[in-house]
């Protein structure tokens, strides 16, 4: 039972590698990094949030005075 779930396993490796274009697995990211010097009220991040548009929000506390 072992060989045949490791055969699989390979079989699906090797489809994976050979059928998917390697050009749709590259994505073009951008990162911005914000901390609380340029503004944040708290730097610990209580809540993600992905738009439909795919745009993340990330919510922080509320600064205490």
């Amino acid at each position: 039972m072992r060989a045949r779930v490791e055969a699989f396993t390979l079989f699906a490796l090797l489809f994976l590698h050979f059928v998917i274009p390697r050009s749709s697995l590259a994505q073009n990211l951008a990162f911005r990094s914000l901390t609380v010097n340029q503004g944040l009220s708290q730097s610990y991040v209580q809540t993600i949030f992905q738009d439909a548009d795919g745009f993340m929000w990330f919510a922080t506390a509320t600064k205490v005075i």
